[in-house]
């Protein structure tokens, strides 16, 4: 890990400023049109407010935006809210952290975080077509969109900032906290087990449990991660955590016949 970091370090130090854009090419914006934020949305025109600065370049920039409860992730993922957007999450990577180490091509991506948030959003429609398919109506999903950071304004020039173009908005759905999520799952029936389990295989889930995918009060299930990872990483889950003793047994029998080894 210390020469991963070390190695990061010095492709900051020695890439030369011209090396990164100021402007997504026009091939990233053919690839993110789809998913792009309706222009006629009621947020829209709060999003290019509060992004009229520079308010994506660094943690503290956020905090002076007003954006709250900032939680950072791994790979350095940003989630977080503003009270001028009741109602929805925001998913963002600040300019500071512009390099993604890629474990299958041994190299850093630089300006690539439209790759991830894409994937996102076809993962979520991924989802919502295979409920749509099998008619499951236990399940629920936030709506997401891409809004495009307005390029007008740079972040601050030198090494350690690499401008970001995109972030994620996505409906903030009400739902219950991990421990209720997990004495719900020992409440549903072994056809809810099954429904759950052909969601999980025909969308090739991964990061499954009770933190991303969570009940509301309704009783509905929400998957609200929708990480689309690679191919290569998946691996079929067995008797997962979250699950009652039967109900991981029941699983495993799924998996097992399923995904011979």
């Amino acid at each position: 890990m210390k020469r991963i970091w070390i190695l990061l370090t010095l492709t900051i130090l020695t890439t030369p400023l011209s090396a990164w854009l100021i402007e997504p090419t026009d091939e990233t914006k053919e690839m993110v049109a789809p998913y792009l934020i309706p222009e006629d949305h009621p947020v829209k025109p709060i999003l290019d407010e509060i992004f009229s600065v520079r308010a994506s370049e660094t943690l503290t920039s956020l905090r002076k935006a007003g954006f709250m409860n900032l939680q950072p992730r791994k790979r350095g993922l940003i989630v977080t809210e503003h009270p001028s957007l009741p109602g929805y999450i925001i998913k963002v990577y600040c300019d500071y952290s512009g390099h993604s180490y890629n474990q299958f091509t041994k190299s850093y991506q630089m300006q690539d975080e439209h790759l991830e948030f894409v994937g996102r959003l076809e993962k979520r429609n991924l989802i919502e077509s295979i409920i749509d398919h099998y008619g499951f109506e236990e399940f629920i999903l936030p709506k997401k969109w891409i809004y495009p950071i307005p390029t007008e304004v740079n972040p601050l020039h030198n090494h350690t900032r690499i401008k970001k173009f995109y972030l994620i908005v996505a409906e903030k759905l009400d739902i219950l906290d991990p421990f209720e999520t997990r004495e719900i799952w020992k409440q549903v029936d072994q056809d809810y087990i099954h429904k759950f389990f052909l969601v999980y295989r025909d969308a090739r889930l991964q990061d499954v449990g009770s933190a991303n995918q969570c009940f509301t009060p309704s009783g509905h299930l929400a998957f609200i991660d929708t990480k689309d990872w690679s191919e290569e990483t998946f691996k079929p889950l067995k008797s997962p955590y979250f699950l009652p003793y039967e109900h991981k047994m029941y699983w495993n029998q799924l998996i097992k016949s399923t995904f011979p080894e």
